[in-house]
């Protein structure tokens, strides 16, 4: 589950962003502390030996599309995250609006 949640939380959070200009710094802290706890629990689910396996479209396996989360790509997501943490903070030091950097 937390492989499909990472990517369109990270949209819904910059859309409401977006849309609410007074709440984008708690919608840009809430959703970096969503995406921590997505990233533990797919920490925790590799950590168990079990890489999270989702086949979109209803085709069995060896046929549809296919998404694994594996250590490879929990590594990227990781360095993601804290790349994007780390742009946030630049955003709020130089008063930028955050909004594009979430996407």
């Amino acid at each position: 589950m937390p492989l499909i949640l990472l990517p369109l939380l990270r949209f819904v959070f910059a859309i409401l962003s977006i849309s609410f200009a007074r709440a984008r710094k708690p919608f840009t802290i809430l959703s970096h502390l969503i995406d921590a706890v997505l990233l533990s629990q797919l920490v925790l689910t590799l950590a168990r030996g079990t890489p999270e396996l989702i086949t979109v479209g209803g085709a069995p396996a060896g046929i549809g599309i296919s998404m694994i989360g594996d250590q490879i790509g929990l590594t990227f997501a990781v360095l993601a995250w804290i790349l994007s943490v780390a742009v946030s903070a630049y955003t709020w030091r130089d008063q930028l609006r955050p909004y594009f950097f979430l996407l």
